[in-house]
């Protein structure tokens, strides 16, 4: 059994060294965190604390799949020893390892593998820690292949499905929107805010758009598209600055105008996110536009755990003339809460003022 396990957990996710929530939610949910250390835990999470079924990777090889109960192994578990010591499998109780029991070594080994949380490891040196509904990988969870590949983030329907990274045995990383075990959607982690020409890109690139805000961003229309926004029309962009993951035009409910809108940083930590915000803002500020002038920053947090930043361009009031083109534009950088809890995002948008 020992050798089953290990054919699972050789490799680690070590070459990430962030200490951060690097997917999912890591206060009360599922998520993935890593420390500086290169230890990292993906599973359940309550008030902050690893409480739940998870599993825990340590640098040297060792590591635990089991239950965990206020940042502690609690519970049935199986930890295995990456340094040649005693593997420990059976009942733990805070942090520590108290009586051996026997487990299953294939099939669903710990917990609910139908409708709940469970650990399933198949004939073929694969396994799963994470979400089940009817029977079928439906959630958050890790998958860890036989070739030392492994997914982490969403499934659905036993396929990766939305969010998540797919790390191949080679090294390679594929992190972003999944849809039927195919990434459609690529997600950066960084922009490269300190480099003089995607800087130039940036500034050169907003001017333009604002050009197009006058006409409503109609020329910049390209084939209709999916967005979050369900009830909105929405097209992808035609134009978009360097570093941008999703450009749309879009018409929201209840408005007689289009906006322009750029994803720059998708399902990130909070603190990423406010470092990049915190840099574009004065970046943009150095873009000598036009259009407008620095408005006001400002913090909502009215939605309960809902967060949102957002600075504001918009032309001074006082010069701004009835028959000036740019009269009601507002240009706005946002860093705000993922809708799915998965994180942090960062868009740049131009619009109407509402």
């Amino acid at each position: 059994m020992r050798h089953l396990f290990i054919s699972f957990f050789v490799m680690l996710f070590s070459t990430h060294h962030y200490a951060q929530c690097y997917l999912g939610n890591c206060v009360d949910g599922w998520g993935t965190y890593i420390w500086e250390s290169g230890e990292e835990y993906t599973g359940q999470w309550v008030n902050g604390k690893r409480t739940g079924l998870g599993v825990y990777d340590w640098p040297d090889g060792s590591f635990y799949v089991g239950y965990f109960e206020d940042d502690q192994m609690h519970g049935r578990g199986i930890y295995i020893s990456g340094t040649g010591g005693k593997d420990l499998i059976g009942l733990f109780s805070k942090g520590t390892f108290v009586k051996t029991l026997l487990f299953d070594s294939l099939g669903c080994i710990l917990g609910n593998c139908v409708n709940g949380v469970g650990v399933y490891i198949w004939e073929n040196a694969e396994m799963y820690v994470g979400q089940w509904k009817d029977g079928k990988r439906t959630g958050y969870g890790r998958y860890d292949w036989a070739d030392r590949s492994f997914y982490i983030g969403s499934f659905l329907n036993n396929m990766l499905e939305g969010l998540g990274e797919y790390v191949g045995a080679d090294g390679q990383r594929l992190k972003g929107i999944f849809k039927a075990n195919e990434l459609v959607t690529p997600i950066s982690d960084t922009l490269p805010v300190a480099d003089s020409a995607w800087v130039k890109n940036l500034c050169d690139t907003l001017k333009q758009l604002l050009v197009h805000f006058v006409n409503d961003f109609e020329t910049l229309k390209g084939p209709k598209a999916e967005s979050e926004y369900k009830l909105a029309f929405s097209w992808k962009a035609t134009m978009a600055p360097k570093g941008c993951q999703e450009a749309l035009v879009l018409r929201l409910p209840g408005t007689a105008s289009n906006q322009y809108m750029c994803t720059l940083l998708r399902s990130a930590p909070l603190s990423q996110v406010m470092t990049l915000y915190y840099a574009l803002g004065d970046v943009i500020s150095t873009c000598s536009l036009s259009c407008c002038k620095l408005q006001a920053t400002e913090l909502e947090t009215e939605y309960g755990t809902y967060l949102r930043y957002a600075t504001t361009w918009t032309h001074p009031p006082d010069t701004t003339p009835n028959n000036h083109r740019y009269v009601n534009l507002a240009l706005q950088l946002e860093a705000e809460s993922e809708p799915d809890q998965s994180g942090y995002r960062l868009r740049l948008l131009i619009r109407q003022q509402y």
